[in-house]
């Protein structure tokens, strides 16, 4: 069940990354990104991390636990499982909440297309430099909900493991992803909310 929690993910990742990239051209929203997911334990809930694969390196540190394909974060030789411990001068915090306080952090400075980023692999500690890729500023985020379901936030596109569960194949969970960006992109859901606000 966890492994194919993780499978899902990074399924979803990997098709999401490829949407994003691939329209960045066209469109309203854009940020650059390495093609990186990121978390430590406290993500997956402390009773259950052990049960999730190994090589994703869970502890209070943040690892890599995804890498898009062709991304610069994987043309760099970056890993799953390799410990981040700095993006540029920033030093990542460890333990509860280090995702949120990581994510206001960088919500604070203007973003920027190049990165260094240092890591501990195995006890090694290894530095790398690239250029981030132009891409639609809008993650895909996998829930363990078992509904078939998925939506636009605002912010991210929402995607349920029944949804991963019920598609085919990468296709048709391209479709949904690119159905779902295409509604916040072009303002479909702010419409909605105005229409709903006039009644």
């Amino acid at each position: 069940s966890f492994k194919k929690y993780i499978d899902q993910m990074s399924q979803a990742k990997e098709i999401g990354y490829k949407i994003n990239s691939s329209n960045s051209d066209i469109c309203n929203k854009v940020g650059y990104n390495s093609g990186i997911t990121y978390a430590n334990e406290n993500n997956f809930g402390l009773k259950n991390v052990r049960f999730y694969p190994s090589n994703l390196n869970l502890g209070p540190q943040v690892s890599i636990i995804h890498i898009a394909e062709n991304s610069p974060a994987y043309k760099a030789g970056l890993n799953v499982g390799d410990i981040i411990l700095q993006f540029g001068d920033y030093e990542l915090p460890k333990g509860k909440n280090a995702l949120e306080k990581i994510s206001k952090h960088f919500s604070n400075i203007e973003k920027e297309e190049s990165t260094n980023i240092k890591i501990d692999r195995k006890g090694e500690i290894l530095n790398f430099n690239f250029n981030r890729t132009k891409i639609c500023d809008y993650p895909v985020i996998l829930t363990r909900d078992k509904i078939v379901n998925a939506f636009a936030d605002g912010k991210s596109i929402i995607m349920t493991q029944g949804m991963m569960d019920y598609a085919r194949d990468d296709n048709e969970v391209a479709i949904v992803i690119a159905h779902e960006l295409a509604h916040k992109d072009r303002g479909h859901l702010d419409a909605k909310k105005k229409n709903m606000l006039v009644m």
